[in-house]
């Protein structure tokens, strides 16, 4: 069976640096947080790796803490 994807030219991507903060820079955002409710949100997606979407949608159901 032939693959009816195999004429198709594949999209060209341009590679982008990626830029990630170190932990100390992880730090000192943190410290400079003086709210007590963006703190937590902040905190959540530095650890998790979570999207702005996916934090702002989470619940306390969807959150297990003893595992």
């Amino acid at each position: 069976m032939k693959n009816p994807l195999e004429e198709v030219d594949r999209l060209k991507t341009i590679e982008k640096e990626r830029n990630y903060l170190t932990r100390q820079e992880l730090n000192s955002l943190l410290a400079a947080i003086d709210h007590e409710i963006l703190y937590p949100f902040i905190f959540t997606m530095i650890h998790t790796g979570m999207r702005v979407s996916e934090c702002r949608n989470l619940k306390l159901v969807d959150v297990y803490l003893n595992e």
